[in-house]
């Protein structure tokens, strides 16, 4: 597929931008880019784009399921929307919620050119299937965390282990998601946990 646009960002070293310009699109991999001058003599169909054409947005900090908690509270302090609305609502959230939320977000995501997120949220296993069934790309990182009144967190150590499993069991997930690990926060995760993390998820 050949895709022309009145303007291709490339954003390569360069930072080139072809008016008007091709790309070229074999095998879901991206082959040839430049001006409509210097391109290669056609293979297959053409796709004519109004407007700009460049490489998908990338979110480096997102929790995407919580566009369930849209509304849930406005113009409040953090401890009152985290203690009194957010955790209260999360501790009840099942998978099929987080699968819901992260396929609602992905459809936003892409609406808006974000082809990309980094993921630090729970639930990782729906977020995975989420992001493999919306076609998107995702750096997921689940959350360790210690939160001992929700039965699925009741320690950082378990919760640690649990992330890891996971890590290792859906590394190979795809060459659109990256699984890593990260720490929630300094509010979730207590001060042991900190002081353990480093070297922790290289082992």
């Amino acid at each position: 597929m050949r895709y022309r646009a009145d303007a291709v960002v490339t954003c390569d070293t360069a930072f080139s931008v072809h008016r008007p310009g091709e790309v070229d699109v074999e095998g879901g991999r991206i082959t040839w880019v430049g001006p409509v001058a210097d391109a290669p003599p056609a293979t297959g169909a053409e796709h004519r784009l109004a407007g700009l054409l460049m490489p998908g947005l990338v979110n480096v900090h997102c929790h995407s399921p919580m566009t369930l908690f849209r509304g849930a509270a406005e113009d409040v302090p953090l401890a009152v929307f985290l203690r009194e609305r957010l955790w209260p609502r999360e501790s009840r959230l099942e998978r099929d919620d987080v699968y819901w939320g992260m396929r609602l977000a992905c459809a936003e995501l892409l609406r808006a050119g974000v082809t990309t997120t980094c993921e630090m949220y729970m639930q990782e296993e729906a977020i995975l299937a989420a992001v493999l069934d919306a076609g998107t790309r995702c750096v997921l990182t689940p959350a360790v965390l210690e939160m001992p009144s929700w039965p699925r967190f009741p320690s950082w150590q378990r919760r640690l282990a649990d992330v890891l499993a996971f890590r290792a069991e859906h590394a190979a997930a795809g060459d659109r998601v990256e699984v890593g690990v990260a720490a929630h926060s300094a509010y979730a995760l207590p001060l042991e946990g900190v002081r353990a993390w480093p070297g922790r998820p290289r082992k």
